[in-house]
């Protein structure tokens, strides 16, 4: 089984002053050899051969706002496609150093939406503002060929 990564740059100031990740969020992963598609964009597209382990990363490029991802749902979880799981770093404690990572398993072919649940923290003068926004991606699931009956 291979891993993949799934690195996501948010430009802070810009979704937060336009309330939009669109065109301020540069999205990668380390499968556009197998048929990933959008990246460098907020509309990647995550092709998927076989059963992977993906892990999620989000860091700001702009702004002193803190984020994380606080949760991944959507159609894939839903269907069963994608487990992903919230992991704690040893090094760092139960509340800090937190990353995503899961598995997608592609026993049906299709592409399936899922929403990377973003936590932006501003630390303002009367304390700290939270703001919630949904980043919507996708994975292009097919059947390895191993995995064919």
């Amino acid at each position: 089984m291979s891993q993949l990564g799934v690195i996501i740059l948010i430009d802070v100031v810009e979704v937060l002053k336009n309330n939009t990740f669109e065109g301020n969020t540069y999205m990668i992963d380390n499968n556009k050899y197998n048929g990933s598609i959008n990246e460098g964009t907020d509309k990647l597209e995550t092709s998927i051969t076989g059963t992977q382990i993906v892990n999620w990363l989000a860091s700001p490029i702009s702004g002193t706002s803190a984020i994380s991802i606080e949760s991944i749902t959507g159609e894939a979880v839903d269907k069963g496609v994608m487990v992903p799981i919230q992991n704690g770093s040893p090094a760092f404690g139960a509340s800090e150093g937190l990353w995503w990572g899961g598995t997608v398993d592609s026993n049906v072919d299709g592409r399936y939406s899922y929403d990377i649940n973003i936590l932006f923290q501003t630390r303002t003068e009367t304390g700290i503002e939270e703001k919630k926004m949904a980043l919507t991606s996708y994975v292009n699931v097919k059947k390895a060929f191993s995995d064919v009956a």
